[in-house]
């Protein structure tokens, strides 16, 4: 986060709508009846902890990059 704080801007990188970021959270989370299957469990919890990082990151460096 701290990168695209200091560099985002520069490269061209923004930030993608509210909008769009609201709706890949909750196809996420009507994905999570994957949690059920044992194969696809470790796929759906390994990007809940991408997507959870984010958030933290976009908190602690206060921008939004989720």
């Amino acid at each position: 986060m701290r990168l695209y704080r200091i560099h985002g801007k520069a490269l061209g990188a923004h930030p993608e709508p509210a909008r769009k970021t609201l709706r890949r959270w909750l196809g996420f989370i009507a994905r999570s009846p994957q949690l059920l299957d044992r194969d696809r469990r470790l796929a759906w919890l390994w990007q809940l902890g991408i997507r959870v990082g984010r958030v933290e990151g976009s908190v602690k460096e206060r921008v939004r990059y989720l």
